[in-house]
């Protein structure tokens, strides 16, 4: 739970440092972890760790249908990568 927590508040910050005004769940049934919102755009988003084998990100692939992102952040990196949950191909927030 501690590495998840780390996680959502690291995207957390990525996402205010880029702009955002940024929402996180109180409840962890809710179906995303973060909203992000920056003029019209609200980003519904869950949260994954990630790391790295042989320069390929593996992650729990596994999402509520309702999000439209998913920001991954790799521990070893602390990077943040954002993908489009039925694609998994990066997204520009």
């Amino acid at each position: 739970a501690t590495v998840g927590t780390i996680a959502e508040l690291c995207v957390s910050a990525h996402l205010l440092q880029h702009g955002y005004a940024v929402f996180r769940a109180m409840s962890p049934a809710c179906y995303c972890d973060l909203l992000a919102k920056r003029l019209d755009k609200v980003w519904e988003i869950e949260v994954r760790t990630s790391y790295q084998h042989n320069g390929r990100l593996y992650f729990p692939t596994k999402h509520h249908a309702a999000i439209n992102c998913i920001a991954l952040w790799d521990k070893e990196t602390y990077i943040v990568h954002y993908l489009h949950p039925e694609t998994l191909l990066p997204l520009t927030l």
